[in-house]
Parts: C-alpha cells; structure tokens; sequence
C-alpha cells in the first residue's frame, strides 16, 4: 500500500460453523488501521511503515488465525510551478527574494504540507526575465510519509528595472553677473 491508501481485504474459511466471530486487529495501529466487518476488512494507510494484520476465526466448532505483512509505502509528490514566480528590483546582485504564488503539488494527503523550499540564486543580475531553480525539501509532521519526485522545481523569475528618485532639487538665488556660468 501507499501513504494515503485503503485496501479491501478478505479472509476465508472452510465451511460454515455456527456462531461465526471474526477479529481484525492491527500490530501497529498508527500505521494501518483495520475495519473488519465479518470475513472481510478495510485497511487504511495512516503513515509509512510495518504491521501485521491478524484475522481470528472462531465458531462452535473451530479456532484458527492468520497475518498478512503490510508495508506502507511513502507516497511519491510532483511538484510544479503553479503560479509560483520570482520578482525583484534591479540590485545589482543575484541574491533572490522570496517566493511568490504557490506551487502545484500533486498527491497531498488531507492536510498535509509538508513540502518547504528555498529560492537559490538568479542565474544573471541584469533585468530580465527567464526561469530559476527553486530547492525543494520534505519536513514537519508528515515529511516520512512522503517522497518527492524531484528536488527541485524551476519557476518563472523577473528582474525589473530599479526606480530612480531624484532628493530635493534647492535653486540658489544671486546676483546676475555677466560672462560667469
């Protein structure tokens, strides 16, 4: 299974006893849940990792067990631009600023953000627009259950002319003397 998955699965028995009872029960119940209903279950995938999952059979006249081996597995992230760009003044400098916008990620599950990045460098200094390369990395809460399809994400970026101002312009008053520039 991946991070994020529900899976269907049933048990089976030889035989009808009376008073059938079946029990699900999960090893680690934080990284798949189970939901048994009769022979057959539901397990979700709440984190990556290992479990067992044990079915139990009894009726009147017969008791038997049986595992399964479950591995949830991180789920894979692709990372677009969206609407994700750069923009800053003329500086002089390749030195970045932050992101803007959001970028497009695909395969999230519920609430999950576990995705941060970091804006590197322009590639020129002068005005202009191309693309540059934002770092992408996995944190927080959620970031093991994740895996990103790349670690890095180009994104659009505009470098504008800087603005001049002009201080205060005083004029001086004198006297008109001729032949003095």
């Amino acid at each position: 299974l991946t991070y994020g998955d529900e899976r269907g699965i049933t048990a089976t028995v030889e035989g009808n006893g009376t008073n059938a009872k079946w029990t699900w029960t999960s090893s680690a119940a934080d990284v798949v849940s189970v939901t048994g209903n009769g022979a057959t279950a539901t397990l979700g995938s709440l984190k990556a990792g290992n479990a067992t999952i044990t079915v139990t059979y009894e009726d009147d006249d017969r008791y038997g067990t049986a595992t399964i081996q479950v591995t949830i597995e991180p789920k894979t992230l692709t990372v677009g631009a969206g609407t994700a760009h750069v923009t800053k003044p003329y500086s002089g400098t390749t030195g970045a600023t932050a992101l803007q916008g959001t970028l497009d990620i695909q395969g999230l599950v519920g609430d999950d953000q576990p995705v941060y990045w970091s804006v590197g460098a322009y590639p020129d200094k002068n005005v202009g627009s191309g693309t540059m390369e934002v770092t992408l990395k996995l944190d927080g809460p959620a970031k093991d259950n994740y895996a990103l399809d790349s670690n890095t994400v180009d994104v659009p970026y505009t470098i504008t002319p800087a603005q001049l101002s002009l201080g205060t312009i005083q004029a001086v008053d004198r006297d008109y003397i001729a032949g003095d520039k």
